[in-house]
């Protein structure tokens, strides 16, 4: 305390080392004194740019490890007129899995939750066909390169396949899910058939 008293009042202030007397003015005003604290103040901002670099590189990082393992997913349709059927198959593309949280069919402003109550509701009665359909249950992740068939029909007639396919094109699919990190994403298609 009395070391601070003495830098303060401009006293003579005895530097140990050298064993001289001087002033508190005169030890700043010397050129090692002016380097030393040069330097000091470099070595900070030195610091504080490369905080504020490295900050930015590991928040970059971050980013493009999310992007780099993001689901995409993506609605496939297949026609068969050999057949007569129409297959609907949900595919990831990337390289994360997806948690599938949710999948509405929008039809007549009615909600279904899958593609066979679509069917079931909406198709004409004299009409002949088989259904295979997925529904979300407990395990609902699609991981990378995978795909889920959400629905196989097959009739009986290429007019009853128009019927599907008209169906169809007036249907809107929304579908909800997660990625591996928590983000929450959104899937629609309008018109699955052009």
């Amino acid at each position: 305390m009395t070391l601070l008293t003495t830098i303060l009042q401009n006293d003579t202030v005895k530097v140990m080392v050298l064993d001289n007397t001087k002033t508190f003015v005169e030890y700043i005003k010397e050129p090692s004194s002016i380097i030393a604290f040069v330097a000091i103040v470099l070595s900070l901002f030195g610091i504080i740019f490369s905080v504020f670099y490295n900050r930015k590189t590991i928040d970059l990082s971050i980013k493009h490890t999310k992007l780099s393992i993001e689901p995409i997913l993506n609605l496939q349709i297949y026609i068969s007129n050999n057949d007569n059927s129409i297959k609907i198959e949900l595919i990831n593309y990337g390289l994360g899995t997806a948690y599938i949280k949710s999948l509405d069919i929008l039809y007549n402003e009615n909600t279904f939750n899958n593609f066979y109550e679509l069917i079931k509701d909406n198709l004409f009665d004299g009409i002949d066909y088989k259904v295979q359909y997925f529904m979300l249950g407990n395990n609902n992740y699609l991981s990378s390169d995978k795909n889920i068939l959400l629905y196989k029909y097959t009739v009986n007639t290429a007019s009853e396949l128009e019927s599907i396919k008209s169906l169809l094109r007036k249907t809107k699919i929304t579908l909800k899910y997660e990625s591996m990190y928590g983000d929450k994403k959104e899937m629609t298609h309008n018109n699955l058939i052009k």
